[in-house]
């Protein structure tokens, strides 16, 4: 049941509604998130395929796309940046002193992670706020985990499995695709 206080004021003052009110009126969307190894593009590349054609079939003009990479690359442009750099610099890993020392003392100016990570996650919630799209990876599900329509997938593969895949896709022997997977 909705709070009427919270709605009473939202009302007196002209607020918006809350970002859970907000959140219903948002999508479809589908997230995807995976282990190494596992085919999360083809997967969405192929849903998107399916959703478009059965929509059309339907007798709905409804046509889904998929992001991926496109992440990367719409924030490097919004940042000026290499869509390498802003890979290197979204990477969810914790940076240590050293790599804090050498960009304090770099003569380039490199966005702060903080920064990165909001512009792809802006870029992000756009998508899915227009809704019929697949997204793949970067955090899209907690990004979108306020939506009332949105699936959230998870792909999992035996770790043997995935090491092939790794291992054919980069060309690499198993053993090493195995640390890396």
């Amino acid at each position: 049941m909705e709070n009427l206080f919270l709605k009473y004021m939202r009302e007196r003052t002209g607020k918006k509604k809350s970002s859970e009110e907000q959140a219903s009126n948002q999508g479809p969307v589908i997230t995807i998130s995976r282990e190494f190894g596992c085919p999360g593009k083809r997967i969405a590349r192929l849903l998107s395929e399916t959703i478009t054609e059965k929509n059309r079939r339907l007798g709905h003009d409804v046509e889904w796309k998929w992001i991926s990479k496109e992440i990367i690359e719409e924030s490097a442009r919004q940042l000026k940046l290499s869509p390498t750099l802003i890979q290197d610099l979204s990477s969810y890993r914790t940076r240590g002193f050293f790599d804090h020392l050498t960009q304090f003392f770099s003569d380039e100016f490199y966005p702060s992670d903080v920064k990165v990570k909001n512009t792809i996650a802006s870029f992000i919630y756009t998508a899915a706020v227009e809704g019929n799209v697949v997204i793949v990876g970067r955090a899209a599900e907690s990004i979108t985990k306020n939506f009332a329509r949105a699936l959230h997938v998870k792909l999992l593969a035996p770790i043997e499995w995935r090491a092939k895949q790794v291992a054919e896709s980069y060309g690499m022997t198993i053993a090493d695709a195995k640390k890396e997977a």
